[in-house]
């Protein structure tokens, strides 16, 4: 079983799920605080953050046992997981090129003079982009969800009498 199966069967069982977090099923957490992913060996690592719930805790309550979370067989191959990147790589890698791309663009609309290494990192960017479909649309609403985020995390920093200022 990998990290996207174990987040359909916490859906299918009625837990919230967000990206790799999730309502912990070992105590019917409320939060987001169960942390899901694929470890190195192939086997689903679980993290709860709140009570620190035993793996066969959670795996339990879903109707699975701690086996059901490690590969199905013994052809996990470790070279090929490092190789695969995630949906974040993927994107911080076009949010970089797509800033490059920017940066070049201005450049030369200002006159500036691009050398030939700057001009072979530019179509590398280009070549990121279109490789995995990243555009405008894609890069604006990539940064309104980490403006989302980064306002949300100074939010819950905040006391109480700060929040609603008591």
């Amino acid at each position: 079983m990998n990290a996207s199966d174990f987040s359909y069967i916490l859906q299918a069982n009625g837990y919230r799920v967000q990206g790799n977090r999730s309502q912990c099923p070992g105590h019917n957490g409320k939060d987001l605080n169960l942390s899901f992913s694929n470890g190195h060996d192939g086997k689903l690592l679980l993290t709860c953050f709140s009570h620190h719930c035993p793996v066969e805790d959670i795996a339990g309550s879903l109707g699975l046992s701690v086996s059901d979370l490690f590969p199905a067989d013994d052809t996990f191959n470790k070279a090929d997981y490092h190789q695969k990147k995630t949906q974040y790589q993927i994107e911080q890698e076009c949010i970089h090129a797509y800033r490059m791309v920017a940066i070049f663009s201005a450049d030369m609309k200002a006159g500036k003079k691009i050398t030939e290494k700057n001009r072979r990192q530019a179509q590398e960017a280009l070549q990121i982009l279109d490789k995995n479909s990243f555009n405008h649309a894609r890069y604006q609403q990539l940064m309104q969800e980490q403006a989302f985020n980064t306002a949300h995390q100074a939010w819950l920093k905040l006391t109480t009498e700060q929040k609603y200022r008591i």
